[in-house]
């Protein structure tokens, strides 16, 4: 028997291997990404033929870069899972061991002599032969679907800006996101996807429990023994429409292995092993289960209270949901970074250091939110769940510096050596943007409308309500905006007490001409 807590260690210690293959893959695709999208528009926009040309071109280096890091991962990682499975093997016989407290072959079991049994290390080895095998397959398609994503997010991205569909500035930013979030993936026939970390976790740990099982049902025949004890924990898997499923409703019972028995249910058809994977030793599944003899062994699991289990299993999904989004953040903050200090073009770089600035503050209170949550309902904090490569001390310190830098810009106007305002957020890349009527102090937020020609400027006061907006145009109708040479104008906005606002038009001042010189 193997304890819930070990099953979640297992395999954890790929992750670190598998994070840098992640990242590395991340890294490398961005840096080819930007060595055409960041060098500005003008570079960027060649002929047809020239851009297919060289999309191939870093499509090849890429596929044999990827194709090379794989082999050296799936090399280091083969290592790894053997010694998995040899310590799961040690530690489930030596749980059984104790639990049976019997004599094989005429020696104690003892985990060394119980593991040298040739049956048992028979079951081990083919347990890591096949885990093997089905991790070799799982890699072999990833290389070739990473990259074709890479080629397919190239052209997307050079073609919205070709037609017109997006500005330059937009598509390279959302390349850029595409590329960060873009983690190797595996394909299975049924279409369902997965990430290379949860196919190769999954593959470990389903491969161990069974294992595990067969080393049991084993020690069982041998003993002469037919039933099993379910281990149980608080936050069982719930599901209120597969039996099998719903790890909560079987676990803690005795089970017999084989026909039937008065007492106790059959273990396949109450818990789904050895043949559902939804079910005991299935996947992700953290039970494991011992020999039992019936009048002399001793069940002593007690009841867990159905809605404790509930709430706890909840929990515990909410949990791993706070911790993925976060360990995405980071790799998000780590894609844009790498866009930064790769663009040559100063406009697309100081896009690229925006919104690393807002991706890095977003990460700041997403950890603040996890915090809060494992705090509030007296859950451990696992800090090791939220790293990911190339997120080190240095990374996070130049990610607070960047979150200091952005929100300096909202401590009062800022105003450029001309005299025009200094736009904190520009919003012009976006078709329909929504400007909100609290948004943060002292903002002053750039929008486009009617291709580019309406340009308006809003601005935030020092609470974060709008208080003001400046337009370059009539908005296409003069009639109801005969200001200025070409309708140009202002609105000052106010705020009743249920925060309904007024929008009152008026003729720019001077001042704002100067201010808004710019646009105007």
């Amino acid at each position: 028997m193997i304890t819930p807590e070990q099953f979640q260690e297992i395999g954890e210690t790929l992750l670190p291997l598998l994070d840098d293959l992640t990242e590395w893959i991340a890294r490398d695709m961005i840096e080819r990404f930007m060595i055409r999208f960041g060098r500005g528009e003008k570079k960027l926009l060649t002929g047809t033929d020239e851009w297919q040309a060289w999309v191939l071109k870093q499509a090849g280096g890429n596929l044999d870069e990827i194709q090379k890091a794989l082999a050296k991962s799936t090399g280091k990682s083969q290592q790894e899972i053997a010694k998995i499975f040899k310590d799961s093997g040690i530690q489930a016989a030596k749980a059984d061991a104790e639990a049976a407290a019997v004599t094989f072959s005429g020696l104690p079991l003892s985990p060394a002599t119980f593991f040298v049994v040739n049956s048992m290390m028979a079951i081990i080895t083919d347990a890591y032969e096949r885990t093997v095998g089905e991790i070799s397959n799982i890699t072999r398609t990833t290389a070739g679907a990473t990259n074709q994503a890479f080629i397919d997010i190239c052209d997307a991205a050079y073609w919205k800006v070709r037609t017109g569909a997006q500005s330059y500035t937009a598509a390279m930013l959302e390349g850029i996101k595409e590329l960060g979030q873009l983690q190797p993936t595996v394909r299975y026939p049924s279409g369902h996807k997965d990430t290379l970390e949860v196919a190769v976790l999954r593959c470990i740990r389903t491969g161990v429990a069974q294992s595990s099982g067969n080393m049991t049902i084993q020690q069982c025949k041998d003993m002469g023994w037919n039933h099993v004890l379910v281990s149980q924990h608080l936050g069982a898997r719930v599901s209120d429409t597969d039996p099998i499923a719903d790890h909560a409703g079987w676990q803690g019972k005795v089970y017999c292995i084989a026909g039937k028995d008065a007492q106790f249910d059959n273990l396949l058809d109450a818990t789904g092993y050895p043949e559902n994977p939804l079910g005991l030793c299935g996947y992700n599944c953290r039970h494991s289960f011992t020999p039992f003899l019936p009048g002399v062994s001793r069940n002593n699991n007690k009841p867990i209270d159905t809605e404790a289990n509930r709430r706890a299993y909840e929990l515990s999904q909410t949990q791993r949901a706070l911790e993925r989004r976060i360990r995405a953040q980071k790799r998000k903050c780590t894609a844009l970074h790498t866009a930064v200090k790769s663009c040559e073009d100063p406009a697309g770089k100081a896009k690229l250091q925006e919104k690393y600035a807002q991706s890095a503050k977003r990460l700041q209170d997403q950890n603040a939110a996890y915090t809060k949550f494992c705090t509030d309902n007296d859950l451990k904090l696992y800090h090791d769940r939220l790293a990911v490569a190339g997120w080190d001390r240095s990374a996070a310190s130049t990610a607070s510096a960047a979150v200091r830098k952005d929100l300096d810009k909202y401590k009062k106007y800022h105003y450029n050596k001309d005299g025009t305002i200094v736009v904190t957020d520009d919003w012009t890349s976006k078709a329909k943007p929504h400007v909100p009527g609290q948004y943060r102090s002292y903002a002053v937020v750039d929008t486009a409308s009617m291709g580019g020609k309406q340009r308006d400027r809003t601005f935030f006061d020092a609470d974060g309500w709008q208080c003001r907006q400046i337009s370059n145009g009539p908005h296409g109708n003069p009639k109801r905006h005969p200001y200025g040479a070409k309708g140009e104008h202002a609105h000052d906005i106010t705020w009743d007490d249920d925060r309904r606002q007024t929008r009152a038009t008026r003729e720019l001042t001077d001042q704002e001409r100067k201010e808004n010189a710019d646009i105007l």
